[in-house]
């Protein structure tokens, strides 16, 4: 649990230090498997949060 924590910090540090969140959003937002793979991971996250 605590690993998928860090991994999460991290890969939310590299996508605002890489570009803004909007643009980031308009990037995922084009691309529908993105999408779910986001929706999964959420769902996901949420379980282990319970």
């Amino acid at each position: 649990m605590e690993e998928v924590k860090i991994w999460i910090r991290n890969a939310q540090t590299r996508l605002t230090t890489s570009s803004s969140s909007i643009e980031v959003e308009d990037h995922f937002g084009r691309n529908p498997n993105i999408q779910q793979e986001i929706r999964e991971t959420q769902t996901n996250i949420n379980r282990l949060n319970r």
